[in-house]
């Protein structure tokens, strides 16, 4: 990905995201949001500003790690990498994710699986968010309200999630999980298709919005 592709384009502020939600909550509850982008990228550090902007305005969120329905693992993965392939994210558990947990919360009732993953009845909350690598991929993204793609450089990506699982995850990142994640981008185009783009600072807690159908 390039960020150049993005600079035409309007950003908006997690205020004015936030906003949005809160008129949306008025009629309809729980707004499900999708928040996907690389390893490393920060999502994880954007849901909890996300979910802490949230709080203060008085609305409840909950959130499902969509890390939680991997079922791979490094070794079992690594001779998948290799050669041409048309299916991407099988290590993930997704149709089952979307039957059991998006497709529920739509109608608003309570998934079947929550307490297993430790989410106390997200059917009553006001938002639910959906965070983690491939997360709206193009068969869940019906079912969510917003669906958002954190932006970060690959290099920076890489060097952040190796800096979180340690050095001796390197050769898995560098070698297999980033083809992984390109092909993902080619087939399934999260980083063009997401309603906003999310870009921040340095800090990792200044952020900006930018539109992509607009």
């Amino acid at each position: 990905m390039d960020n150049t592709l993005y600079n035409d384009r309007e950003f908006r502020t997690l205020e004015e995201f936030i906003k949005i939600i809160g008129q949306m909550v008025a009629t309809r509850t729980p707004i499900l949001i999708g928040i996907d982008g690389l390893a490393g990228s920060g999502k994880t550090t954007f849901c909890l500003n996300l979910k802490e902007q949230l709080t203060k305005i008085g609305l409840t969120a909950v959130t499902f790690r969509f890390d939680d329905w991997w079922q791979g693992s490094p070794e079992s993965d690594a001779s998948r990498f290799q050669g041409g392939r048309q299916t991407v994210g099988d290590d993930y558990r997704w149709k089952e994710f979307r039957q059991a947990v998006l497709e529920p919360l739509r109608e608003g009732q309570m998934p079947s699986t929550s307490k297993k993953q430790g989410v106390e009845n997200p059917s009553a909350a006001s938002v639910v968010i959906v965070e983690g690598v491939t997360s709206i991929r193009r068969e869940l993204r019906d079912l969510y309200d917003f669906c958002l793609f954190v932006m970060d450089s690959r290099v920076g990506s890489i060097e952040r999630a190796i800096e979180r699982d340690g050095n001796e995850a390197r050769n898995w990142y560098q070698n297999y999980w980033k083809h992984e994640e390109d092909l993902y981008l080619k087939l399934h185009t999260p980083h063009l298709s997401a309603d906003l783009i999310v870009s921040h600072s340095c800090n990792g807690h200044d952020y900006r919005f930018q539109m992509r159908n607009s």
